[in-house]
């Protein structure tokens, strides 16, 4: 599932699509963030730049924890050498 905003022009012309059954043949591309319909027609969306990011790199939240472990270990060093006691 992919978590965009379509205007209601834009969803009209995918259920038109989707009316044909087993024809109906989306290509989504989130990269260049379009969706291609079986005639060619190519809609394009928004979608958050955090969220294209985690989708498109496969990131959950413990992912997203790891990519930052050096900062977050560095961060903990610190707090560490300024402050002992803690």
């Amino acid at each position: 599932m992919l978590p965009i905003v379509l205007d209601s022009d834009q969803v009209n012309l995918l259920m038109e699509d989707a009316s044909r059954g087993a024809n109906a043949k989306l290509k989504i591309n989130l990269e260049d963030q379009e969706i291609t319909t079986s005639d060619g027609l190519i809609i394009n969306f928004k979608i958050d730049k955090f969220l294209k990011h985690c989708l498109l790199n496969g990131l959950d939240d413990i992912d997203l924890t790891l990519e930052k472990a050096k900062k977050i270990d560095s961060y903990e060093k610190k707090i560490e050498n300024d402050r002992p006691w803690v």
